[in-house]
C-alpha cells in the first residue's frame, strides 16, 4: 500500500508546477487532521483556505488509499514538491468491523526527519507493522494516554465519549506520510 502510494505521490510531483516553499508534514497534519477532529469537510475548508487546490483528474486515481471510502483529495506544490491531504472512511483495524474517519496528509519528497515530531506528540508507543508505526491511544483535551492493557470497560466508554484514535505513519520512496483515525461508533 504505501509503495504504491509513494509512487503515486512522487508521480503528482513531477507533474506538477512549483508554487511555493515546502511546509512541514507535522505541522500540516497538526492543523488540517487533528485541529479539525478528523472532520473531513473542516479539513477540507482549511485546507482549501491554506491555498490547497483539487489534483487534476488524471492524478486523484493515483493519489489514494488503498479501502478507504468517500475519498476527498487537496494538494497543494511547493518548490520541488507537494502537500496532498486526502480524507475518507477507512476500516479501523484495532476494533474489527469498526469504520474510522480518515485523514491522511502526504509530502513529498520529505526530509529524513519528517517523522520524527510524531512520537512524542502521540504520547504512546507504536506498534511496528509492515514499515508502519501505528499508534493507537485516548485523545482528551489535546492530551493522548496509551489504550495498551486498558480495561474492556474503559475502551467502551472511551469510544462512546468519540475519544480513541488511531495514527499510521509511514516513510517510503521519498515521501512520508501520516494517517489519523477516529473510529465512528
Amino acid at each position: 500500500m504505501k509503495r504504491v502510494l509513494a509512487a503515486s505521490v512522487l508521480a503528482l510531483i513531477l507533474a506538477t508546477p512549483a508554487s511555493a516553499q515546502a511546509p512541514r508534514l507535522f505541522d500540516q497534519f497538526l492543523s488540517l487532521c487533528d485541529a479539525t477532529g478528523v472532520n473531513a469537510d473542516a479539513a477540507g475548508a482549511k485546507a482549501r483556505a491554506e491555498g490547497f487546490v483539487r489534483p487534476p483528474e488524471k492524478y486523484i486515481p493515483a493519489a489514494t488509499i488503498p479501502n478507504m471510502r468517500n475519498v476527498k483529495t487537496l494538494w497543494k506544490t511547493f518548490d520541488d514538491g507537494a502537500v496532498v491531504l486526502i480524507t475518507g472512511e477507512l476500516p479501523f483495524q484495532l476494533l474489527p468491523g469498526v469504520d474510522a474517519q480518515a485523514c491522511a496528509v502526504i509530502i513529498g519528497p520529505a526530509p529524513a526527519n519528517a517523522l520524527d515530531p510524531v512520537a512524542a506528540w502521540a504520547n504512546v508507543p507504536p506498534v511496528p507493522l509492515g514499515g508502519r508505526n501505528i499508534y493507537f491511544f485516548r485523545q482528551t483535551g489535546g492530551q493522548r494516554q496509551a489504550l495498551t492493557g486498558t480495561a474492556l470497560p474503559d475502551l467502551q466508554a472511551a469510544l462512546t465519549a468519540g475519544e480513541v484514535r488511531g495514527l499510521v505513519t509511514a516513510s517510503d520512496n521519498g515521501s512520508a506520510t501520516i494517517i489519523l483515525l477516529k473510529p465512528v461508533i
